[in-house]
């Protein structure tokens, strides 16, 4: 499992305030890892870290 490094900034951009990058945040109750608006609390926009980053975390290019 890899574990991104808190509020690093990643190369998706937040649908609700368009020209936002995200950033890694971690459920302090799971440790679940997500993608969250840097803006929050005043857009709650989240979504799941996308594979693709994960695989090139890993030492993947691309996915197969």
């Amino acid at each position: 499992m890899v574990k991104f490094v808190e509020q690093s900034e990643v190369s998706v951009y937040c649908t609700e305030c368009n020209d936002t990058k995200l950033i890694v945040r971690t459920n302090k109750k799971t440790g679940h890892q997500f993608l969250g608006c840097p803006q929050w609390p005043q857009c709650s926009y989240t979504r799941e870290i996308p594979d693709e980053l994960i695989l090139r975390a890993l030492g993947q290019k691309e996915l197969f």
